[in-house]
């Protein structure tokens, strides 16, 4: 069985440097393992452009994104129709911090506010949309192909 690797990506933590947190040090690992399922934890956060063009680059790379919950809500919804528009929708998945980001929101309340991506994305003219079939993929349809190609 080939199981898919998470790679922490995104954020450091006071006693880490960012420059191991970039997502771009996944390229050449993509390269070098092309049957390796590399998921790009928290795709990236602050470096998301950059994850996403890993995602479009190699079939083998993935992104989650956990941790979402802190971010502002039009920076996701905007990267999630950049998602859409390269054409890597289907590469992304839902992903928790929890407890951890307990006190932002409950699992729920991150998944609710997910669900309103598309409507969002509609009233404000953001393109391509997110579909709220794109959504339900992100919330697991997505993870559920990642896990079942790798068996």
């Amino acid at each position: 069985m080939r199981i898919p690797v998470t790679v922490h990506t995104g954020f450091a933590t006071s006693v880490s440097l960012m420059i191991h947190d970039r997502p771009d040090s996944l390229d050449d690992v993509a390269i070098r393992f092309p049957d390796l399922k590399i998921i790009v934890a928290h795709m990236g956060l602050l470096w998301s452009d950059t994850a996403l063009m890993l995602m479009w680059k190699h079939r083998n790379v993935f992104g989650d994104i956990s941790a979402w919950g802190f971010m502002p809500f039009d920076y996701l919804v905007r990267t999630l129709c950049y998602a859409k528009h390269l054409g890597v929708i289907g590469k992304i998945l839902w992903g928790t911090d929890y407890p951890a980001l307990e006190p932002i929101a409950t699992q729920a309340q991150d998944i609710q506010r997910i669900r309103r991506i598309p409507a969002y994305a509609a009233r404000m003219g953001i393109e391509p949309t997110v579909s709220p079939s794109d959504i339900q993929a992100i919330l697991g349809d997505n993870a559920l192909k990642v896990i079942e190609t790798s068996a």
